[in-house]
């Protein structure tokens, strides 16, 4: 199909690689269907993509934990390498702000193209209201933009069930729908307000069929019930209570009820608590460490403190005490990260390191760029270069490879081919290396760029053939880029042909290939090729002989015929026939020794046939007029299988011939004036037809006489000059 600019007449084709267009179709979103042989184009007008929905929705509220969420678009978007600009993958796009206008760190993002969906990963969020924002310059695989920003605001709320009591009462069924029913009332506890959406969350048993009404479901077998409108002023000050509120639960199914509750919501503003002490940096390998960890919580709460990262054996007290006993086979840097957390989930985090002397030192490594390109069904490798100034065994690792990569764990080089379709960003990679007590790594990312995928081209099964049968085969071979392909090979065994356009492969092997054959086949589309290989096999099969075109010969009695009654043998193309000398001896072979012997049938009287050259003679008499069937059998050796015979019958018709009379040739006689010359003519004819005789004489003049009338006078027997009678 060809699109044509009707002002411009400029035109360009737009559904390439079928042989007929079938139908044309359109959709409600304005695309055009041609179906044509093997295919469906699709033709879509360019328009600015669009968010479609996002997870969670605008204006929800979302339980903690939670550290992903979704953004789903109305046509296939960009997904090109991680620094494109207008790519779903570049995080420079999307911004994750909490309302108090801290941004959230995005981690990673990853698209779906059958869903087109982009995920979204971070660190787990704390409570509040955030604003997603996707920018304007994401582009679709059209390369149009969004064109406007898109927004989408959620809170996030968290189980705050151990500050309320939920009191239940009027518990009642109805069997007439099915339903069973109770009230629920709400009361904070803590010393805090607790702000909206305050939500119920119901944790129904497996299996349960049952659905609450007006409950939304979110996943995880959790169904929530928006409690928000039995607060007066969208807050639950201490010691209140919410209005009461009936939750009624669809039981058709009559089951027993066995349901969990909770309350999720918004905590009051919270200071998060404070850590006033300085660290103990360094320790003595041998010798204890120990550190006091002091902090406060501006607003009074109780907190507690943890041990958030470190190493084995290290130990954190209620008091806020930190111990470890440190050994030569310690490490030499310790990475160590505490928190004090408050009764509402604020908390205070201090990191550090401790420099252990005497410990064991880490591996030395080299550093990695940050990003590395590679090309598709391309080699590739990057090692990763340390040592361990302890002397200490390495033992290298790796993690977020890419599917068919491989690290050698001796010696740290990570080797990958990546294959047709793998084109994309991978980021994340990790390389690293262990001496059994420190850890050292690298993070990079790896960039595939997409390159002209070589053709394919399927195998084609082994064969066993005899000669003389034929071969067709077609090739099949596909390009996933659409270019046009050119089949060859270089090695075709003799009377092969491939058709370079089609791929149709073709040879019927002659009666002298008797053999084994390994025929490599090539499809190129220009840039890649690829090959694959097939073995065939003839066997050995006797050609029967075979006559040279003989006769059918129409000749006159007395007409001499000569032929040679040549079979060529197959499996024998070499031999060239020999011929009689005039001594009767024959011609030196200039060819392979003979394998064909002749014998001959109805051969004609005084014909002649030499069947060690072939040569039939012939001069049929004159008697011999009539139709003559000579047949000729000629018999091979059988090239060391049974011998084939063939046998040809070669028409001669030979036609009548009418001979001339036979008349004597006269001699010059004299006679004297007066005198009667009589002149005897006997006149025959050799096949004995009737003769008609006709006789004429003519005047002669004499040397020196008169001139006379030589004009030829005819005789007969009734007198004149002369008379002529037939006897």
């Amino acid at each position: 199909m060809i699109a044509v600019d009707l002002a411009t007449l400029q035109h360009v084709p737009i559904a390439l690689n079928g042989t007929w267009g079938e139908t044309l179709a359109t959709t409600a979103d304005g695309r055009l269907l041609i179906a044509q042989s093997h295919q469906i184009d699709v033709v879509s007008p360019i328009v600015a993509p669009k968010v479609a929905f996002v997870n969670p929705p605008d204006g929800s509220a979302v339980p903690l934990p939670f550290a992903e969420m979704t953004v789903s678009f109305d046509q296939d978007m960009l997904a090109g390498y991680g620094l494109d600009a207008g790519s779903v993958l570049y995080l420079a796009n999307y911004t994750l702000v909490k309302s108090t206008g801290e941004p959230v760190a995005l981690k990673g993002a990853t698209y779906d193209v059958g869903t087109r969906t982009v995920r979204l990963s971070f660190d787990p969020l704390e409570f509040g209201d955030y604003t997603l924002t996707v920018g304007e310059h994401l582009k679709s695989i059209q390369d149009a933009e969004l064109g406007s920003a898109f927004t989408s605001d959620f809170t996030a709320i968290t189980d705050l069930s151990a500050l309320v009591t939920i009191e239940f009462s009027a518990v009642r069924s109805s069997r007439a729908d099915g339903t069973v029913s109770y009230d629920v009332k709400v009361t904070n506890i803590s010393d805090a307000d607790i702000l909206a959406p305050l939500t119920l969350v119901l944790d129904p048993a497996q299996y349960f069929l049952g659905q609450p009404a007006g409950a939304t479901f979110e996943g995880g077998g959790l169904w929530y019930i928006n409690l928000g409108e039995a607060l007066a002023d969208g807050r639950l000050a201490p010691g209140q209570s919410t209005t009461v509120q009936t939750v009624t639960i669809g039981n058709s199914a009559l089951q027993h009820l066995s349901i969990g509750h909770g309350v999720f919501a918004v905590p009051a503003a919270n200071r998060a608590p404070v850590i006033d002490s300085a660290p103990v940096t360094t320790a003595i390998a041998g010798q204890a460490y120990s550190y006091q960890l002091a902090a406060r919580d501006p607003d009074g709460n109780p907190f507690t403190y943890l041990l958030l990262d470190g190493v084995e054996g290290m130990g954190l007290s209620n008091t806020g005490l930190l111990t470890w006993s440190p050994t030569v086979d310690s490490p030499a840097q310790v990475s160590v990260v505490l928190r004090a957390y408050d009764n509402r989930g604020s908390y205070a985090t201090q990191a550090y390191a401790i420099q252990v002397d005497g410990g064991n030192q880490a591996p030395v490594v080299q550093e990695l760029p940050e990003e590395l390109r590679v090309r598709e069904g391309e080699n590739f490798a990057v090692g990763l270069a340390a040592f361990d100034p302890d002397g200490d065994y390495l033992q290298y690792f790796a993690d977020q490879l890419p599917a068919g990569a491989s690290l050698n764990a001796q010696t740290g080089l990570l080797q990958w081919t990546p294959g047709w379709g793998q084109a994309g960003t991978y980021e994340g990679v990790v390389l690293g290396v262990t001496d059994g007590v420190n850890t050292v790594a690298r993070t990079l990312t790896l960039l595939v760029v997409p390159t002209n995928q070589a053709p394919s081209l399927a195998p084609v099964a082994d064969r066993v053939v005899r000669e003389g049968d034929p071969i067709r085969i077609r090739l099949r071979a596909s390009d996933a880029e659409g270019d046009a392909l050119t089949f060859f090979s270089a090695l075709l065994p003799g009377g092969a042909f491939l058709d370079p356009n089609t791929g149709a492969f073709e040879w019927t092997p002659s009666f002298t290939q008797a053999g084994t054959y390994v025929i490599p086949f090539l499809v190129s589309d220009g840039i890649n090729t690829t090959e694959i290989s097939t073995t065939f096999r003839v066997a050995n099969a006797n050609g029967a002989p075979v006559f040279d075109e003989l006769g059918p010969f129409r000749l006159l009695e007395n007409q001499p015929l000569f032929f040679r009654a040549f079979a060529f043998d197959p499996d024998n193309p070499g031999f060239v026939p020999q011929d009689r000398k005039a001594d009767a001896s024959l011609t030196p072979l200039d060819g392979t020794a003979p394998t064909v012997s002749y014998a001959v049938e109805n051969l004609p009287q005084g014909a002649s046939f030499d069947a060690v050259t072939g040569i039939f003679g012939w001069t049929p008499g004159y008697t011999q007029a009539g139709h003559y069937t000579v047949r000729f059998t000629a018999t091979d050796t059988g090239d060391g299988l049974t011998p084939a015979v063939t046998v040809r019958d070669v028409v001669i018709d030979i036609v009548n011939a009418n001979r001339a009379p036979v008349v004597p040739t006269p001699v010059n006689q004299s006679v004297n004036r007066g005198e009667v010359l009589e002149i005897p003519v006997e006149v025959s004819d050799p096949d004995g037809d009737p003769l008609t005789w006709s006789v004429y004489l003519s005047r002669q003049p004499t040397a020196g006489g008169p001139a006379v009338d030589t004009t030829p006078i005819e005789l007969t027997a009734l007198g004149g000059l002369a008379t002529f009678v037939k006897t």
